[in-house]
């Protein structure tokens, strides 16, 4: 449990807490006429605790049960209680391709299964968007709350039948035990979602048990937010550029635009810290554009001092949020325009995760992005689960072989090697180029070489440069920007 004065860095949350709308509201004057423990919101005006969409009890319902327990906890020094804080994964990617309709049923086929996996003393609410919080009352102790949060995941693993639609999900918890320190039901929720947003940043871990460390991170974490914006507004990024390069004869063929954070007192800021915060706030829609525009900028007159016998290319990353909730394809039509550049210069590199979940919203989308001239790369190619698919489905013409397999790569002739084969024979009988990134020695190269990989970038080359530096390199080699 936290300081209160520390809440006033908790804006965001605080304001979500005050919103009551998600669902029909109670007079929690009301709610108290009957006893917590054990009992399920039966009495006169029942239908009025239930959330509308969900027909769980209201965050209202919810939130009196919990200041409740927080009450008994300091008149019983025994009992003991605690708070989950669920995120379900990937939703909002579901609600924006296939739809608020189905967004919707998939929330209300949630709650019927997080409500079936704990108990009828427990209380489940929808907090809103794709999260929901847990009570549960009157525990033994904290491998109880374990098996019910294991009980939870697998209630959630099993498939979504929405309209047709399978769709599969899975959940962040954050958990928080009971504490004579909590003194207000906010300061426990609170505490929860911090643990869940480190859960979902960990990625491989489901759930998280809340420590005080985690506060303090999550403080920086909305700082960070904080210094986004004003860093969209005073224009603090800057693009670095790394190479592309022929592996046969060692030519720069084209550059990926890599973007970068010059923070005003911590320095240049690395994309892993910023990027996955900037996607959760939809601030990467924006940055996105940016770069998009300033690259196509800063490479038109690029050519026009180095290239005479036409195009290179120019790679870009396009994160999951600016394909679903940006207007990417008009936006693209807009920026060629505006700065003159040949679309055949542009390379959009998409990942292969974001066609996991998308795959019916994304084919239109991509056909059209492709109908303005530009080409499509399948970036970490071979780290999902149906590449083949995609490929069939898809308009890519290059793909990108993921660093993973690439760090792996040595002088014998191991199964990783053979997967790194396959891809590049896959790929020329597709007619489709090949790039492989991370490389980092010779001997990586050597092997590359062998395999008929033409293109490849990598801090072996170059390490990622600003423009003025990448101009400079060009004329000390004195090397022809070719077109891949």
């Amino acid at each position: 449990m936290q300081k209160n004065n520390e809440e006033e860095k908790m804006i965001c949350f605080n304001q979500r807490m005050a919103d009551m709308s998600d669902c029909a509201t109670i007079d929690t004057s009301a709610s108290s006429m009957w006893e917590f423990a054990g009992e399920d919101a039966s009495g006169p005006g029942n239908d009025q605790m239930k959330c509308a969409l969900t027909g769980l009890p209201t965050k209202a319902l919810f939130f009196d049960r919990l200041y409740r327990a927080i009450e008994r906890m300091h008149r019983k020094k025994d009992y003991q209680y605690s708070v989950l804080f669920i995120n379900l994964d990937r939703f909002r990617i579901i609600n924006e391709s296939l739809g608020h309709a189905v967004g919707n049923e998939m929330l209300r086929a949630a709650a019927m299964r997080l409500a079936e996996g704990v108990r009828k003393i427990d209380t489940v609410t929808w907090f809103g968007r794709d999260e929901f919080i847990v009570l549960l009352d009157n525990i033994d102790n904290s491998k109880n709350v374990l098996r019910v949060v294991e009980r939870i995941q697998s209630n959630l693993s099993l498939p979504f039948l929405i309209r047709g639609h399978e769709i599969f999900v899975s959940a962040s918890i954050g958990i928080v035990y009971s504490s004579f320190e909590y003194e207000t039901p906010h300061q426990m929720v609170r505490d929860a979602e911090t643990a869940m947003y480190r859960a979902k940043a960990e990625k491989r871990i489901s759930y998280r048990v809340f420590d005080s460390k985690m506060h303090e991170q999550a403080v920086k974490r909305l700082n960070m937010e904080s210094d986004l914006r004003k860093a969209i507004e005073q224009k603090e990024f800057v693009l670095h550029y790394q190479p592309i390069v022929d592996l046969r004869t060692h030519d720069v063929v084209g550059l990926e635009a890599l973007i970068r954070w010059n923070h005003p007192r911590r320095g240049v800021v690395q994309p892993m810290e910023f990027i996955p915060i900037a996607e959760d706030t939809g601030l990467i829609v924006p940055i996105g554009t940016w770069v998009l525009q300033e690259a196509c900028y800063q490479i038109a007159e690029y050519m026009k001092e180095f290239i005479s016998d036409g195009p290179f290319i120019l790679g870009l990353n396009v994160s999951v949020i600016q394909l679903l909730q940006g207007d990417l394809v008009s936006e693209t039509e807009r920026i060629i325009k505006e700065t003159g550049i040949d679309p055949k210069c542009l390379k959009l590199e998409i990942t292969e995760s974001v066609m996991m979940d998308n795959a019916d919203s994304m084919v239109p989308l991509f056909n059209n992005l492709r109908k303005t001239g530009i080409h499509l790369v399948m970036d970490d190619f071979g780290t999902g689960y149906s590449s083949l698919s995609y490929l069939q489905q898809f308009p890519f013409d290059t793909l990108k072989i993921d660093r993973s397999f690439v760090d792996k790569l040595g002088p014998d002739n191991d199964k990783n090697t053979k997967i790194i084969q396959t891809i590049i024979s896959l790929a020329m009988h597709l007619g489709m180029n090949v790039i492989a990134e991370g490389i980092e020695n010779e001997v990586q190269i050597e092997r590359l070489r062998e395999l008929n990989c033409p293109y490849g970038q990598g801090f072996y080359f170059s390490k990622p440069l600003e423009l003025e530096p990448v101009k400079q390199f060009h004329k000390e080699n004195n090397k022809r920007l070719k077109f891949l």
